[in-house]
């Protein structure tokens, strides 16, 4: 299965489009995660942030960070829709790269790659919604991302992190 098609298609519902997105963007960064931690840990020990999950800052995660990062993503991606035009694949590419790389200062290049893939189907989801209707693609991508930050929080608490 292509999940690109998936997530270039948005004939369906928004409800539905947000959860195909949530599953194709959430579950194999879940699922990535430990190789990647475990890579890092082989070639350089490194002790990993512990995950803050406060009820104040999960609220933050789950509510205000996907709001403002989307916000963020928006204001890139007009300025990517300017300078690139009609590229989308180039302008979804430069995006998610601009979006990981912003994650650097929240625990350097592990972070950046765990969160690389949930980068990209944003990344398609902003743009491919966007270019149809810019109201659509802010809250289809930020509420994926709200839905992909909570159930990160899940995982770690159920794992015990």
């Amino acid at each position: 299965m292509n999940p690109f098609r998936g997530l270039l298609d948005t004939s369906g519902s928004r409800f539905r489009y947000v959860v195909r997105a949530w599953l194709i963007g959430t579950l194999p960064s879940l699922l990535i995660f430990p190789f990647i931690v475990a890579l890092v840990e082989h070639f350089r020990p490194v002790e990993l942030p512990e995950l803050d999950d406060t009820p104040l800052n999960s609220i933050i995660a789950v509510l205000v960070a996907p709001i403002l990062e989307t916000a963020l993503m928006l204001a890139v991606w007009f300025a990517l829709r300017r300078l690139v035009g009609g590229a989308p694949p180039l302008r979804i590419a430069i995006l998610a790269l601009v979006f990981a790389l912003s994650h650097y200062w929240a625990g350097g290049w592990w972070h950046v790659a765990g969160v690389a893939w949930l980068a990209l189907v944003l990344s398609i989801a902003l743009t491919v919604w966007s270019d149809r209707r810019v109201r659509d693609g802010f809250a289809i991508t930020a509420a994926v991302h709200a839905m992909a930050n909570l159930t990160v929080l899940f995982a770690f608490n159920a794992l015990g992190g």
